[in-house]
């Protein structure tokens, strides 16, 4: 019977190990993902010394790897409401500060007495484990605070973000909803029979549940950028089987091999082989996966390539941007876009182009706040998306926080009315010459990181494209200007000399007309 809830924790362990590793090495820098790492290992060791606790044969062992299991488990529900609190962008307000500071402190308290009697008084048989964890008189305390209030405040603070969010980020709030009591009410079965309650936990699985609903979100949305690591490595391990069956069968033939010098030939030929062939095998391996498993991305990869050769051969700006906008509409799924340019005779913005997306609406959100997202672009000389908002103003020093987190709050408040996902700069050199307005995808999803390098590619390319078509337009209007006036001025000096001609024909008609 032991063998079943040892299968379920070996379960998690491996699926948390991976889990963790692979969010924290797809960026290492993020709050965000550094935060679920921790709660991935916490989830990992809790169910690693889950299985060694099992595994023991004798009392004192068992006891030790029970304290070090209730160690592991006093980090779970911190660092899933910290990671909580940050994906909702609410960790800097002052309230919530107070909050975590009261939550790590307590949490700090029950890490220290974890190995204390009367955090674990010890073991003692329950039903078929022979030895089961007892409480001790601080162990309900814990109870109610990291599992009652830290995982209720936690569950209210995602059902309000839940409640005032929209498109991608409301959908993916909505599973981690439905996953988090499956996850953490799966784990609380434990606790039964720490009170003398004869049911076994047998809702241990329900553990990994959260981790599937996870994956779900990461390659169903996008979440947390995850979704590019995860098919990366998916690639390298395709990339190796090649190498790994090789090896395989000359491992095989080699004992076969008497002959020292032909086994040495092989070894050398089958080395050659690995270094030559592994990029042939990746670049392979990329090409079928774009095209059968990530289609979406290699249909705009196509896309792209084909836009940037048809952008070098137009110049008139009607066309270049009527191509550019229908294009960008059709390649990411997306039913409101614009294109803004800079015009330098009247030092200002304006819509060139435009669907889904009314001119005031794009001028007002220009100048709000004093122009703020220009000054922004052109600071960051990033894109920016509406879903990273919160992020990046949470990771502002201290001297910017004062000045604009209250502008980067009415900046998302008005993209969230606009609909507005992404704004994308258009730079030649340092100068910021239009902005690409995108608005959400369809069917809630997100714009990954994978598309906005490749937009941000592309775009330094339309850049040059645009400031071309500025530029001859300009020349086309200085033509038509200066025709204009030619017509204007010739006219005028066809006209004086006319008139001339008819007032000296007069003055020699009126000079006959005296002499006579």
């Amino acid at each position: 019977m032991l063998e079943i809830f040892i299968t379920f924790s070996f379960v998690n362990a491996v699926f948390f190990t991976f889990m963790g590793c692979f969010i924290f090495l797809n960026d290492r820098r993020s709050k965000s993902n550094i935060l679920y790492s921790l709660f991935c290992a916490s989830v990992a060791g809790w169910s690693t010394s889950y299985i060694l606790w099992l595994s023991s044969g004798v009392e004192s062992q068992a006891l030790f790897w029970a304290r070090v299991l209730n160690l592991f488990a006093v980090f779970i529900p911190m660092f899933f409401c910290h990671w909580v609190l940050v994906l909702l962008g609410i960790d800097k307000r002052k309230s919530q500060k107070f909050f975590l500071f009261l939550a790590y402190s307590a949490t700090a308290f029950f890490t220290a007495v974890s190995f204390h009697p009367y955090y674990v008084r010890g073991v003692e048989p329950a039903l078929f484990f022979p030895y089961w964890p007892m409480p001790g008189k601080i162990h309900p305390y814990y109870l109610i605070i990291s599992w009652g209030i830290i995982l209720f405040y936690t569950y209210w603070r995602l059902f309000r973000g839940w409640q005032e969010s929209s498109g991608s980020k409301k959908i993916q709030l909505k599973y981690i909803l439905i996953s988090m009591p499956i996850g953490f009410g799966g784990g609380f079965t434990n606790f039964f029979l720490w009170y003398g309650i004869p049911f076994p936990p047998w809702f241990n699985i329900f553990v990994s549940v959260w981790g599937l609903s996870f994956l779900y979100i990461v390659f169903r949305y996008s979440f947390m950028e995850v979704r590019s690591i995860l098919s990366r490595t998916g690639v390298y391990i395709l990339a190796f089987l090649p190498i790994i069956l090789m090896s395989a069968l000359l491992s095989y033939a080699l004992p076969f091999i008497k002959n020292s010098l032909v086994s040495f030939s092989l070894e050398a030929l089958f080395a050659f082989l690995c270094i030559f062939s592994f990029n042939r095998f990746l670049r392979f391996v990329e090409k079928i996966a774009s095209r059968y498993f990530y289609n979406s991305f290699y249909g705009l990869q196509e896309k792209i390539s084909f836009l940037s050769k048809k952008i070098n051969q137009m110049i008139e700006m009607e066309k270049l941007s009527g191509f550019m906008m229908d294009s960008l509409r059709n390649s990411l799924k997306t039913e409101k876009a614009a294109i803004v340019l800079w015009n330098s005779e009247k030092d200002s913005f304006f819509v060139q182009k435009q669907n889904g997306l009314s001119k005031e609406i794009i001028m007002f959100l220009l100048d709000e706040e004093e122009g703020f997202l220009p000054f922004w672009l052109k600071k960051s000389k990033k894109s920016l998306l509406k879903s990273k908002i919160k992020i990046i103003a949470g990771g502002l020093q201290k001297e910017e926080k004062k000045s604009l987190e209250g502008k980067f709050e009415k900046l998302e408040e008005e993209m969230e009315k606009s609909k507005i996902a992404a704004a994308i700069p258009l730079f030649v050199e340092n100068k910021l010459i239009g902005i690409i307005f995108l608005g959400e995808k369809e069917a809630g999803k997100i714009y990954s990181g994978q598309e906005m390098d490749l937009l941000e590619s592309f775009m330094a390319q339309a850049s040059v494209a645009f400031n071309n078509s500025l530029a001859y337009e300009e020349l086309e209007n200085r033509k038509e200007e200066l025709e204009r006036f030619y017509k204007l001025t010739i006219g005028r000096e066809l006209r004086m000399a006319e008139l001339k001609d008819q007032i000296k024909k007069l003055e020699e008609k009126e000079e006959i007309n005296n002499k006579a």
